[in-house]
């Protein structure tokens, strides 16, 4: 309706799930590791539950978020490590890998813009309903 209103009527809007499936298929060795590391809790790859195979794009969404979340530990890892090699005595500032501070700058960012939803939708988008804890895990931050 928002689309309409805007004079896009030829604008079709995305289905979050159909490009998971897509992306899903289109990388098996991601979604296979995203598989098993739930536990098996998405089932198995190429299983189609219901047909629909939305467990395969779940799946995929997890393995791709671990990795993210992996690769902003491995680069605070590293900058502390630099840090702890210039700073002897542990005094002065903790350094933060560069991922770290850049998703934190996203994760303030994302928080800041939120709430300035046009008036039609701002009941939709409540930003009195955001999870922080999990708006924060999004952008691969767990403190």
């Amino acid at each position: 309706e928002i689309l309409r209103l805007r004079g896009l009527n030829d604008v079709t809007a995305l289905s979050l799930s159909s490009s998971l499936r897509t992306a899903a298929q289109a990388c098996p060795e991601i979604t296979a590791e995203g598989v098993k590391r739930s536990g098996g809790g998405y089932g198995k790859v190429g299983e189609r539950k219901g047909g629909d195979g939305r467990r395969e794009g779940e799946a995929f969404a997890a393995a791709v978020q671990l990795k993210l979340e992996d690769c902003v530990k491995e680069d605070d890892i590293a900058a502390k490590s630099t840090d702890s090699k210039k700073n002897k005595k542990g005094k002065g500032k903790k350094e933060v890998g560069e991922l770290h501070e850049m998703a934190r700058q996203a994760f303030w960012s994302f928080l800041r813009a939120y709430p300035t939803k046009e008036k039609a939708v701002r009941q939709i988008f409540s930003a009195r309903s955001l999870h922080l804890g999990h708006i924060a895990r999004s952008f691969a931050l767990k403190e």
